[in-house]
């Protein structure tokens, strides 16, 4: 299993609240898995939700992912 695609595919059509429903699922089945981490960081980021975003970014980056370390050091510090 990768990241989540509907999810995804939700962030790309700004259905945002589709997108997180399906991502906390993902991460429910997956909750190292880095990059649908950042992903839901980004939504909950479009959300309004800043500290879960920040908080999945935070884990994402102590996962090894990049990408988060970089959301989490422009958006949360």
């Amino acid at each position: 299993l990768g990241q989540s695609f509907e999810g995804k595919t939700y962030q790309i059509q700004e259905n945002y609240t589709a997108a997180l429903s399906d991502l906390n699922k993902a991460v429910e089945l997956q909750p190292n898995n880095a990059i649908t981490l950042v992903n839901r960081g980004i939504t909950r980021e479009m959300l309004r939700d800043v500290d879960g975003a920040c908080d999945d970014w935070e884990k994402a980056g102590q996962l090894g992912q990049a990408k988060g370390t970089e959301l989490y050091n422009n958006n949360c510090l």
